[in-house]
């Protein structure tokens, strides 16, 4: 490993499919004591998977999107840990804690990515407001300085955030690129579901006029 190279070391970061020979349990990260090799927010996703996985694959079929839609379920979810929910709130609500400090991989492993993939973002977008906010500052302090609500300086200041919006724009795509490495999340494509709420009228196809 050359840290000149890449921070990364071999085999760090590389996601697959779960075996379970026993020659290919060494290759697997263990999440707690129990040498389990699913993390507790991918155990939720798999019984989640298997409720709603048809019978031929040993799942229970179950259409729980309709089944709430029609008052048949209440409601679904898991109950909450406590203990790991009381540490994550003691970090993020800490006096020193500021949104580029959250514990993301915290959030990853109990809300899910996508809940923490937002705070990430959150975070570094309120760390790259610095910039505006520091030189804006400056800017307003010539306005109310010469009085002229039309200063020649406003220009400038209208150049310098298209150039920080481009720049913060640049950096968040290499942001989001390494997370989505450490993550495992490189290739993954959310799976939209038919709300079953909706409702539309059927008309030909404008491109072969089928039905």
């Amino acid at each position: 490993h050359d840290p000149g190279i890449t921070v990364y070391h071999p085999w760090e970061s590389i996601f697959g499919h779960y075996r379970d020979e026993d020659n290919m349990q060494h290759l697997f990260l263990r999440h707690n004591a129990s040498n389990d090799p699913f993390s507790r927010i991918n155990r939720l996703k798999l019984i989640y998977l298997m409720l709603q996985a048809p019978k031929r694959q040993g799942g229970c079929d179950l259409e729980i999107t309709k089944m709430l839609h029609h008052k048949k379920i209440l409601s679904i979810f898991p109950l909450h840990d406590r203990i790991l929910l009381d540490r994550i709130q003691e970090n993020i609500m800490a006096w020193s804690s500021v949104p580029w400090t959250v514990p993301y991989y915290d959030l990853k492993e109990y809300f899910g990515e996508k809940i923490a993939l937002y705070n990430v973002f959150v975070g570094h977008y309120s760390m790259w407001l610095i910039i505006p906010a520091v030189v804006g500052f400056i800017f307003q302090m010539v306005v109310w300085g010469t009085l002229n609500f039309s200063s020649p300086v406003l220009p400038f200041f209208s150049l310098m955030i298209t150039s920080w919006g481009m720049a913060m724009l640049e950096h968040w795509k290499r942001q989001n690129a390494k997370v989505s490495l450490n993550w495992g999340t490189t290739d993954f494509e959310a799976k939209e579901l038919d709300r079953p709420e909706f409702f539309g009228s059927q008309i030909r196809s404008f491109i072969d006029g089928s039905d």
